[in-house]
C-alpha cells in the first residue's frame, strides 16, 4: 500500500514540474528561452507511453496502470499547452521582423 502512495506522490509532483514553466511562459509573453524540440520530444514521448497505457488497460486489462496513464495524459497536457505557446512566440516573432521599423516610413 505504501508504493502506491509513494507512486501517486512522484506521480503528482512530476505532473505538477511543468506548471512554472507554463506560467512564466503566459506571464512574459515569451517562449524564447524554451526548446522547441525538447517539447516535442515531451509530447511525443508522453503521448506514447499513454498509448501504451490505454492499450495494456483496456486490451489486457491491466488496470494497474492507471496511475501511467494518469500522469502520462496529464504531462501530455501541459506539453501540448507548452507547444501552442512556443508557436505563438514564434509566430510573433516572425511578425514582428517582417513589419517595417518607424524610421523606415
Amino acid at each position: 500500500m505504501a508504493y502506491l502512495i509513494i507512486s501517486w506522490v512522484a506521480s503528482i509532483l512530476l505532473a505538477s514540474s511543468l506548471i512554472p514553466q507554463i506560467i512564466k511562459m503566459w506571464r512574459t509573453k515569451s517562449a524564447r528561452d524554451v526548446s522547441l524540440f525538447t517539447i516535442l520530444c515531451f509530447v511525443f514521448g508522453n503521448g506514447s507511453w499513454c498509448i501504451y497505457a490505454y492499450l495494456q488497460i483496456f486490451l489486457y486489462d491491466q488496470s494497474t496502470l492507471i496511475q501511467l496513464a494518469f500522469t502520462n495524459t496529464l504531462l501530455f497536457s501541459f506539453g501540448v499547452i507548452l507547444m501552442i505557446l512556443k508557436s505563438i512566440s514564434i509566430l510573433k516573432n516572425k511578425v514582428s521582423k517582417n513589419q517595417p521599423k518607424e524610421e523606415e516610413l
